[in-house]
């Protein structure tokens, strides 16, 4: 049987983890139930999930960091948000980098925004059809090409963040 001295340290490290943990809250809006999922990007293709999100409902995700990847609902080839979370939360905490992207095409209008960050733009980005301007078009959108000003790219520091589809 565990010590009361193991049972409490085990307990404020259980504590320690949870606090430190980040999420994605999804707020589903769409007029039908969507399926929601991840996909973490290279060299970590960790998954944090897929749930079903029914009409007016949340589901929330918690990630790891470092983690980067993407979220999106119903099918691949659909509207993307995108996060890159490099850093750990703390003093030496570094800026959180997102942006939505119909690059693969569009399947649902949505909109992005980070609550509770401490410094960046933390700006809210939203996609209500194909040729939003708050979204990757194409891959190179990142350079300025096709005499567009380049694309959004929000940056925050120490965020949740909430993504709603059919805002």
């Amino acid at each position: 049987m565990p010590s009361k001295t193991t049972l409490v340290f085990g307990g404020l490290l259980l504590l320690v983890v949870m606090a430190s943990g980040r999420q994605i809250v999804v707020v589903n809006r769409c007029p039908q139930a969507i399926n929601v999922q991840t996909l973490g990007n290279r060299p970590r293709f960790n998954p944090i999930g897929q749930k079903r999100v029914e009409k007016g409902a949340r589901a929330t995700f918690n990630f790891p960091q470092p983690w980067a990847g993407r979220l999106w609902a119903d099918k691949a080839g659909s509207s993307l948000f995108e996060l890159s979370v490099e850093g750990t939360d703390g003093p030496n905490q570094t800026i959180d980098y997102y942006n939505l992207s119909v690059i693969d095409g569009f399947n649902h209008p949505m909109t992005v925004k980070a609550i509770g960050g401490k410094g960046g733009d933390c700006r809210q980005l939203t996609c209500k059809d194909p040729n939003c301007k708050d979204a990757y078009q194409f891959w190179d959108d990142d350079r300025g090409k096709r005499g567009e000003q380049k694309k959004p790219v929000s940056g925050c520091k120490g965020a949740n963040y909430e993504v709603t589809f059919c805002p």
